[in-house]
């Protein structure tokens, strides 16, 4: 398949080269015309942006990561001082270690799960008091003290040994303890000692703790295995059994080489690995067991989180046909049952979600569901019963941003104007008219948002077919307090000599033969000219959910068809995402 799909690609290039010479040539035109070779060499056509940006706690600082001036493809970490209005590197990746594109195979494995492609710092997190930053790079883990001088070197202390293999660290909530995983065994460091604690016993080649399993990483997106209580005390931990899911080889293809790998793997119809759940009190170095295979038909285990105030862990389990969804809080006190808090069904199946978020009460929550054809937000009290609908609509919620118990906001990315674009918006809890949020992002495109911990700001990374990506701070309201990332296009900028040349594409709709609605993006050659015939290349892609025509930047091989005489047509079909599991009509 894969040689397939690289043969058709060769052939549209050698029928593009042939396309271009009815075209006029680049001298006429006096501009670079865009090349294959230009798209994936450095710099970086579009600039590139600052990627995974963390408010410190407080709000005053701003931590993300940006390559190597010297290896764009290994990258070091930044700081922005929001007061000072400054960036500058705080560390780069080979201060901490000799090669920053060393990994485990774990490791790798996770990244690709993640869609991780860059090496050297790809993941760090703050301290909850913002004094520190926690970073694993090639297995080791890092703590980056920042110093009170803004201008002096911060100190970099490493946590474990250097043979230690770390992965998924993480601080626990109050900040005395780091935690990692190695080997399919959890630990723990006790930053005040020094001292290591062993959390679970030891990983062997078909059970593992504290990790996710195949299916849960590649098809659910829950990357971890195990998740602090907010007071420390105790850690819920997964136990996988992989005993049952049969081997098979698969082919890993490199540039230079290919190579045949044994993996567990579990093909449809055939045995999944045996998830439970356990509760680890830190106090007596103890796990309890729930026994969550005993307790629920064959199934997932999709999401796990603690409700703040640490008396009750909630764990989502769906069943193995994605029908059922039932959301259960289990007490701390392992001794009572869990309880069925509420349950979704669907006669096709459930999409799961990162939208579950209790108030600090620890007696209210917000959930998502797409009950009525539309994702939509809904706040309910911990004993199941439903207080009010928050959003409302023909129209699809993205995600929950923020919520602030405060104001008693809850702020939310969704696409309520149109499906072509992501915005931001705010709704109250206390709301009479779901069907009307307030809309803070005006610019027409793509908004990916980061709040501040105290909701007093956000940031917003934003693209649109005319503007290549920008990165803002803003006030809760939406007024832009100053740009992290402008990337305004002047002469210097790598995209200026193409720009002559550069084919905006268009956006519509057709009615298929059912009434149904369908989006579509038209890339024409810049300079067309009136009855004549041109080639045309029709993209589709059928995956589920997967979403191609969206008002945002960064279709370069579409741009290099158009530019070498191509009309480029990109249509979503029935299936793609973000409208909603009742289409428009």
């Amino acid at each position: 398949m894969r040689a397939f799909a690289v043969s058709i690609l060769l052939s549209l290039l050698v029928t593009a080269d042939v396309a271009a010479q009815g075209t006029a040539s680049n001298e006429s035109f006096g501009h670079a015309q865009l090349s294959i070779e230009r798209i994936f060499s450095a710099p970086n056509l579009t600039t590139t942006a600052p990627a995974n940006l963390q408010f410190a706690p407080g709000g005053q600082r701003i931590a993300y990561l940006r390559a190597s001036a010297s290896n764009p493809e290994i990258n070091d970490l930044w700081i922005y001082d929001v007061r000072q209005q400054q960036h500058r590197v705080l560390v780069a990746a080979t201060q901490l270690v000799e090669d920053p594109t060393a990994m485990t195979a774990t490791e790798r494995a996770r990244r690709e799960r993640m869609r991780i492609r860059n090496s050297g710092i790809v993941d760090y997190q703050w301290s909850p008091d913002g004094s520190q930053l926690l970073i694993p790079i090639a297995g080791q883990l890092h703590l980056v003290s920042l110093p009170e001088n803004p201008d002096a070197q911060p100190e970099v202390q490493t946590l474990v040994s250097a043979t230690t293999k770390a992965s998924d660290a993480r601080f626990s909530p109050q900040g005395q303890f780091v935690s990692f995983v190695e080997d399919g065994a959890l630990f723990f460091v006790e930053l005040a000692s020094g001292e290591l604690h062993q959390v679970t016993p030891d990983g062997s080649a078909t059970l593992s703790y504290a990790s996710a399993e195949f299916v849960a990483q590649e098809e659910m997106k829950r990357m971890t295995g195990y998740w602090w209580s907010p007071d420390e005390a105790t850690i819920a931990v997964t136990r996988v059994d992989n005993s049952a899911v049969a081997m098979h080889a698969r082919t890993d293809v490199y540039a230079d080489r290919t190579e045949l790998v044994q993996q567990r793997y579990p093909f449809t119809g055939t045995a999944n690995a045996t998830v439970d759940l356990g509760l680890y009190q830190r106090t007596s170095d103890s796990i309890h067991w729930l026994n969550l295979p005993e307790r629920h038909r064959e199934g997932y285990l999709a999401r796990v989180k603690w409700l703040p105030d640490s008396s009750q862990l909630s764990y989502q389990w769906q069943t193995r046909n994605q029908q059922q969804l039932t959301l259960y809080l289990q007490p701390r006190n392992t001794d009572d049952e869990a309880t069925a808090v509420l349950s979704e069904i669907s006669n096709s199946w459930i999409n799961l979600h990162d939208d579950l978020v209790f108030l600090e009460d620890s007696r209210h929550f917000i959930w998502a569901s797409e009950r009525s054809g539309y994702k939509h937000l809904y706040l309910y009290r911990t004993d199941g019963s439903l207080i009010r609908q928050l959003t409302s609509g023909d129209w699809p919620v993205d995600s929950i941003s923020a919520v602030d118990d405060t104001t008693g906001f809850v702020y939310f990315t969704g696409r309520k104007t149109t499906p072509l674009e992501r915005h931001l918006y705010r709704a109250s809890m206390t709301t009479s008219s779901p069907n009307q949020p307030t809309q803070l992002s005006q610019r027409s495109g793509m908004h990916s948002i980061t709040f501040a911990g105290d909701q007093r700001s956000y940031i917003d990374s934003f693209s649109s077919s005319t503007q290549p990506p920008q990165v803002s701070l803003h006030g809760p309201t939406g007024e832009r307090i100053v740009w992290l990332h402008q990337n305004l296009i002047d002469e210097k900028h790598p995209l200026a000599s193409y720009l002559a040349n550069w084919s905006y594409p268009e956006f519509g709709e057709l009615r298929a033969a059912d009434d149904q609605r369908l989006y579509y993006q038209l890339t024409k050659p810049p300079r067309m000219v009136d009855n004549q015939s041109y080639p045309v290349i029709v993209m589709v892609y059928g995956g589920p959910r997967a979403q191609r025509v969206t008002n945002s930047w960064g279709d370069y091989f579409s741009q290099y068809l158009a530019q070498h005489g191509f009309v480029v047509f990109q249509l979503d079909n029935r299936g793609s995402g973000n409208r909603g599991k009742l289409l428009s009509r």
